[in-house]
């Protein structure tokens, strides 16, 4: 028949459809029932395409199709599959969509992820009201992690580890360049809430960065960062554990760095500190 737009409450009652034909449009009130994610597909053919479960799946009324997500420029990690329900472990669908998409906005929800996620460059993770990203694995690995990568953007970001004394932090990027993390909120790591090393042109404005096992902020080896008018309280008190060691900001051997601005108060240790090391080569400066 025709190729038609045809809507559907869910995907599993779209794969199952027995009367799709290539080329008809799909229009999913949610993704799965009671979890968001609505969006458009297109009916494709399978011999066309790679099926990976997330944004191109196999259908089963007509096993020569397959539908494929719809690009619109701006991803809704529902539409993939998270389901933001603070239980299910949202990992694989947020690896799939953080690997892939450039622009990414989380709907209102709790993403629970129990095993690190990798960033890429030119990556931007915008947070509507109600979305956290909640990191129950941090026992064993950072949160999230970036090496070597450009253009990142955390626009009102909420993320939350488990309080546990870990030795790992909510972010961790390395020798990364030209960063945004604007009015985020970031606690409960069981070290820094955002740990940078060897980083270029971070910017850090206007974020809540509190009750981390350690540090709010860890800047070692930066050049031309700036951290404004952030809010650094409490850290080394996670409501699960206590330590001494809590600082709000903490800056070692960095570059041209600006702080400035900043609201440091309750920390366990010190508000802002400049830190070396004997043997250190340089000192911080800016």
């Amino acid at each position: 028949g025709a190729a038609v737009v045809k809507n559907f409450a869910t995907l599993a009652l779209a794969v199952a459809d027995t009367g799709l034909v290539d080329g008809d449009s799909i229009n999913l009130a949610e993704r799965t029932t009671g979890n968001g994610g609505g969006a458009m597909w297109d009916v494709v053919l399978s011999s066309d395409v790679t099926e990976n479960t997330f944004n191109i799946v196999q259908c089963t009324g007509v096993g020569t199709l397959s539908l494929v997500l719809r690009d619109t420029g701006i991803v809704d990690p529902k539409a993939w599959g998270a389901t933001g329900d603070n239980s299910t472990d949202d990992q694989a669908a947020l690896q799939v969509v953080l690997t892939n998409a450039g622009t990414i906005e989380f709907s209102a929800g709790t993403y629970i992820h129990n095993t690190a996620l990798a960033l890429a460059s030119t990556t931007e993770l915008i947070f509507t009201e109600g979305a956290t990203l909640k990191y129950t694995g941090s026992a064993v690995a950072n949160g999230l992690t970036g090496s070597s990568l450009t253009g990142l953007r955390f626009v009102n970001m909420a993320m939350e580890g488990s309080g546990e004394a870990t030795g790992f932090s909510n972010v961790q990027l390395t020798s990364c360049t030209d960063v945004l993390f604007e009015n985020c909120d970031i606690s409960k790591s069981g070290s820094m809430g955002i740990y940078l090393i060897s980083c270029i042109g971070v910017r850090t404005v206007n974020c809540n960065l509190h009750n981390n096992y350690f540090y709010g902020i860890e800047d070692k080896l930066g050049v031309s960062n700036k951290h404004t008018g952030n809010r650094c309280y409490e850290n080394g008190e996670t409501g699960t554990n206590t330590g001494t060691g809590g600082r709000g900001i903490n800056v070692w051997r960095g570059t041209d760095i600006e702080v400035s601005g900043n609201s440091l108060k309750d920390n366990t240790e010190y508000g802002f500190r400049l830190y070396s090391e004997a043997g250190d080569a340089s000192p911080t400066t800016g």
